[in-house]
């Protein structure tokens, strides 16, 4: 098995976590040679397998648990000059007397490891790792996450299988064949990168065996946490109870430098070219905007919520995000009043005027059969010379259709338009909804979370007397959603 400390025989020995030990009970073997279940970092040419790992698995689930927030931690990462230095990771164990903080850090440029256990005001080594010890689970934790985010550590691979592996945890693993084909796929792939680590070279995962060959991770004392010689400048999930992050991270550069590199390249309509903003190209990218691109393009995060006094920058925040991803950009603002029908339409004041419209000449039947693109351009205004009878009558029928309902919408009094929200949910768009916590109408918050959420749908709510709808009295500022 492994060379590495952290993939010994042992941790392949160890029990496997629920619900994959009754899984594996089930299929009478822990291995696959299934192509789906394969890393691409996998070059062995005989006995090609992947092979499920008690620690690596058990690390994931913490993961899992983390970003979706069912449990307590956090994760996040410290940057010099917008290039990740450290990785770091809290993980909040609430089974005994008093919470237990577990702290690791991780430097991918060394592949050193540092890791405490703070209990109260005390701060201790971490367990000693081994065969009849402490798992090291947390280190696989932490390898996890570094290799879904952009930096060093970085895996497409791991990423795609790993974001299918933590939606599906949410769920409870209501798919035990794709939860175990993400399960071999991702084990398999930071086997790999750990083993294979010099042959990989820049794929392969940093790792500093000597450092903890005895199975005794580096403690990081008190006295370093209180200078600061370890901050994080970005939390990408949860909150840091005992690490805190710097009041001011170094922008990644201007809005000019990094348009190009965060760009998503979506084909856009006229109108929507216009509608992505157009700030100038020397504006600094301020700390909360690089976090909300990044988590766009390497997270399942779409909707993120910013708090402030009127002037701090909310919106020209929101406009820098779409002007960066290439999106456009809508806004909505809220009121008190606002209801869920106020969230999908509006109705407005027909303000056109309703003269009488000039009556458009239609073809005969005799200037259809004898030449149809005349008929065409007496109704349309182009001519085309090799166009058939049946295309000509079918276009003939499209526009004064289309005229028709024009003239229609012009006799309302009113029309009906539809919201912003709306119109950003049907294509890739950056939608601001303003003041959200001003709104009072009961249920109205309810059908927004519907309307942000992957189903961009709004869902009938039934509520008996009295009862208070889930999401009433919830309060924000501004929200962006992608």
């Amino acid at each position: 098995m492994g060379k590495t400390k952290i993939l010994e025989n042992w941790t392949f020995t160890r029990s496997l976590p629920a619900p994959f030990d009754a899984e594996v009970l089930k299929r009478g073997k822990k291995d696959s040679t299934e192509e789906g279940c394969l890393s691409v970092h996998n070059k062995m040419t005989r006995g090609r397998r992947s092979t499920l790992n008690s620690v690596t698995l058990r690390g994931m689930l913490l993961a899992a648990d983390i970003i979706n927030g069912e449990r307590k931690g956090a994760l996040g990462v410290e940057t010099e000059k917008g290039q990740i230095c450290r990785y770091y990771a809290e993980i909040v164990d609430s089974s005994g007397a008093g919470d237990e903080i577990r702290i690791f850090l991780y430097d991918p440029k060394k592949g050193s490891w540092r890791a405490s256990v703070k209990k109260e005001k005390t701060m201790s080594p971490y367990p000693r790792i081994g065969e009849n010890g402490a798992s090291g689970k947390e280190l696989f934790l932490l390898l996890a996450y570094a290799s879904v985010i952009l930096g060093p550590v970085y895996d497409g691979e791991f990423e795609g299988s790993f974001q299918t592996f933590v939606k599906e945890k949410a769920k409870g693993f209501p798919d035990m064949d794709l939860a175990m084909e993400c399960a071999f796929l991702c084990c398999d792939n930071l086997y790999r990168r750990l083993e294979n680590r010099d042959t990989l070279k820049e794929m392969g995962i940093p790792f500093h065996n000597d450092e903890i060959a005895s199975g005794n991770v580096p403690l990081v004392p008190m006295s370093r946490f209180k200078k600061g010689s370890y901050k994080p400048t970005r939390e990408d999930f949860g909150a840091f109870q005992v690490l805190k992050v710097k009041g001011e991270i170094e922008t990644l550069g201007t809005v000019g430098e990094l348009k190009s590199r965060y760009n998503r390249n979506f084909s856009l309509t006229e109108n929507e070219k216009q509608q992505v903003p157009s700030l100038p190209d020397h504006y600094q990218v301020p700390a909360e905007v690089s976090e909300i691109v990044e988590a766009v393009l390497h997270t399942p995060m779409r909707v993120f919520m910013s708090a402030g006094e009127s002037g701090t920058g909310k919106t020209t925040n929101a406009k820098m995000v779409a002007q960066l991803l290439g999106m456009p950009y809508y806004f909505f603002t809220c009121g008190e009043g606002t209801d869920e029908t106020d969230l999908v339409s509006t109705m407005i004041p027909n303000i056109g005027r309703k003269e009488a419209r000039p009556a458009v000449e239609l073809p005969t039947f005799e200037d259809m059969i004898m030449d149809p693109a005349s008929a065409l351009a007496c109704v349309c205004g182009s001519y085309e010379e090799e166009i058939s009878q049946e295309e000509a009558f079918q276009r003939v029928l499209s526009a004064m259709y289309q005229i028709g309902f024009q003239n229609g919408q012009g006799e309302k009094d009113y029309v009906m338009v539809e919201s912003s929200i709306v119109t950003a949910c049907r294509r890739p768009s950056v939608i601001e909804i303003q003041e959200p916590s001003v709104i009072t109408k009961p249920g109205t918050l309810v059908k927004l979370n519907g309307l942000l959420d992957d189903g961009a749908a709004i869902t009938p709510y039934k509520r008996g007397g009295g009862e208070k709808e889930p999401g009433d009295g919830d309060s924000s500022h501004h929200q962006h959603g992608l």
